[in-house]
């Protein structure tokens, strides 16, 4: 939630910095450009994010498994082994 927030935050900004050097009249590029280059920026963004996500729930969830099996709580070892 917050990454989709900061990303929302940071394309208004750029395209903020795009409206104003172009009313300013400098020369940085198209606006296609600069459209490629926030979706390259988040394309990137996911690809590292969400494998590093999933990573680390999965290292919680064995951990809370490891918790329970120590409490006497019943659990699942075909869950376990599957993450």
């Amino acid at each position: 939630m917050v990454a989709s927030l900061f990303s929302l935050v940071l394309v208004i900004v750029l395209l903020g910095i795009f409206g104003l050097a172009q009313w300013w009249q400098i020369p940085v590029g198209d606006f296609a450009d600069w459209v490629v280059g926030l979706a390259s920026f988040g394309w990137l963004l996911t690809i590292t994010t969400v494998p590093w996500n999933i990573y680390f729930e999965a290292k919680g969830a064995l951990s809370e498994a490891t918790l329970s099996a120590e409490n006497g709580i019943a659990v699942d070892d075909r869950q376990v082994d599957y993450v």
